[in-house]
Order: structure tokens, then sequence, then C-alpha cells
């Protein structure tokens, strides 16, 4: 489901897991994947990767995901 969903049959694909959606989604948008999870009493929306410290001082990280994730952030907000 997830191939086919990067091919365009969908425009969603709903893990019920973590470890379910998470694989196929770093493998195909490593650098472009926001993390929503729901069912919580507040917000939480993050970058799909870590804080990659072995970057840090280095001007090399790439922030895509992070700026998605906020633009995400704002837009469920009303910003």
């Amino acid at each position: 489901i997830f191939f086919q969903a990067w091919q365009g049959s969908f425009d969603a694909v709903l893990a019920m897991y973590h470890d379910q959606g998470l694989g196929p989604l770093k493998s195909l948008h490593f650098y472009d994947a926001v993390n929503i999870s729901g069912g919580l009493p507040h917000l939480r929306i993050s970058p799909d990767h870590g804080p990659a410290g072995d970057l840090y001082g280095k001007n090399l990280a790439k922030d895509d995901s992070f700026r998605l994730s906020l633009e995400h952030a704002q837009r469920y907000l009303g910003w």
C-alpha cells in the first residue's frame, strides 16, 4: 500500500502503529516527512528524523522536515 501511495494511487496512508508506517515513510521521504500523532490531548507534530547531533555547528543539517512540521502546526492553529 505504501508503494501504491507513492505512485499516486492514494493521498495518504494511515498506519495503526508507529513502526508500521515509519520505515516506509523514511525510506521514501527521509528529509521531507512530518510525524503527526493523533489521539493525544494536545497537538504533536515533529520532523521525522533524529536531532542529528553529529551535525551540530557544521552547517550541514537539512531543515526541510522541520519547516514542513512548522507549516503543519501553523495551519492547524490557523496562523
